[in-house]
């Protein structure tokens, strides 16, 4: 575990109250010692209150378990867009949205801050970054509650939470925690899919346009510096219609349209994109959306 009990900013998801390392180790609780908590092999505490429906709720769709199961303890840092068969490895965000992000993570960089990657795992966008997830995969801090997170009210120096909200039933109680653990003035970068298909994690309840993620923050209090696209056009329709074809198409059909939408994809879409992104009417069919906060 990282020096978050030593930093004193770990709460109890139930009574609010600050956590400490249980007598005989392997547990954290209360001073009162009425909540006490698991601490994994790992060293993560896992501090959600009803842990087997957390489990249940994680395996109700073992594609989240298998893919996130196949990252070691050293999954080298990615983010949700890598590793897309049609785009490789690059990044196609657009340069505002790299912009925000870098002025969150670059907060990772002093010791004294403590950055909360909310839904972060089995990567790392920062070595330094505090992942926080609702099960204990590799490069997970913390195990908790995004609608419930076991962190004191402004201990958080900044928030980085990147393809979570769309998996979350209730976004906005998710937005009101991730304000009130966050100290005054600190900036939060929220990330999520517009026009992507449906993918659980284990459930996928909505996207969010650049105008749905001004209005969810904005109206939980919270300051607007930037929103916008973070990933363009061409990212959504190399998507969609891969998806097409390997879904809904005859096997012959997929054999020979397949290897086609890849060669095009690559050749004509793929080079257009970052351009696309950048088009002042990108937000129309974009891939992602992002906005930048301030507490």
């Amino acid at each position: 575990m990282p020096d978050l009990l030593a930093r004193g900013v770990l709460m109890c998801p139930v009574s609010g109250l600050p956590l400490r390392p249980a007598p005989g180790g392997g547990a954290v609780e209360t001073a009162d010692g009425a909540w006490r908590y698991p601490v994994n092999e790992r060293g993560v505490p896992i501090l959600v209150r009803d842990w087997q429906s957390f489990q249940d709720y994680v395996k109700s769709n073992p594609s989240m378990t298998e893919e996130y199961g196949a990252y070691g303890a050293a999954a080298p840092p990615a983010r949700f867009w890598h590793h897309h068969r049609w785009f490789g490895d690059d990044d196609r965000r657009t340069a505002a949205s790299r912009r925000a992000s870098d002025q969150v993570l670059a907060l990772c960089d002093d010791p004294a801050r403590l950055v909360l990657g909310v839904g972060g795992g089995p990567t790392r966008v920062h070595p330094a970054i505090i992942n926080l997830n609702i099960d204990g995969f590799a490069n997970v801090d913390v195990v908790g509650d995004a609608c419930r997170l076991p962190f004191l009210d402004g201990s958080v120096d900044a928030v980085h939470c990147e393809a979570v909200l769309e998996h979350i039933a209730d976004p906005r109680a998710a937005a009101a925690e991730m304000r009130r653990v966050m100290k005054p003035g600190a900036l939060g970068f929220i990330c999520t899919p517009f026009l992507q298909p449906f993918h659980g994690y284990p459930h996928h309840y909505q996207n969010f346009t650049h105008l749905g993620h001004r209005h969810l923050l904005e109206a939980q209090g919270f300051d607007i510096v930037d929103c916008g696209v973070a990933v363009g056009p061409g990212w959504t329709i190399a998507q969609m219609v891969d998806l097409y074809i390997n879904t809904y198409s005859r096997p012959l059909a997929r054999r020979l349209l397949a290897p086609l939408w890849h060669l095009f994809a690559n050749l004509v879409i793929k080079p257009r994109d970052e351009r696309l992104a950048e088009h002042d009417k990108a937000y129309l069919l974009a891939s992602t959306t992002y906005v930048l906060v301030r507490r």
